[in-house]
Parts: structure tokens; sequence; C-alpha cells
């Protein structure tokens, strides 16, 4: 399975929003058999790129969890 490519990286930093987000994941991993790259946590996740990307559209990617009722 490939890397990250660069324009996969520009494509994911360009994102303006969550719904962006998703759809851009979702082309990387369609590009890969619906997995992410190998490469994943240490290029977005542990990189601190991911943080940067969703304080830009004022999110966070840690997850939440609440209680429906």
């Amino acid at each position: 399975m490939m890397n990250l490519t660069e324009e996969e990286i520009k494509m994911l930093e360009s994102v303006k929003s969550g719904v962006e987000w998703d759809m851009a994941c979702d082309a990387v991993k369609a590009a890969r058999n619906v997995k992410y790259p190998p490469d994943w946590w240490p290029v977005m996740k542990l990189s601190g790129r991911m943080d940067r990307i969703f304080a830009g559209f004022g999110e966070s990617p840690e997850m939440t969890f609440r209680v429906l009722r």
C-alpha cells in the first residue's frame, strides 16, 4: 500500500470544515481499497498536522462522546 502523496497532503491541509475533511479522507482511502495509508499516523497525527488543520476551522480531531437520551 502506498504512503500519502504530496498532493493528498496539500488537499488535506486545504480543507475548511469537518465535512471537507471527511470528503478528503474518503478520497485518500478510496485510492487504497478503503484503508488509510500506512504513514497516516506519523504524517498526520504525530506531527501535529491534523491538529493544526482542525484548529484552522475551529474544531478538534479528538473523539468526543455524549449520552443520547
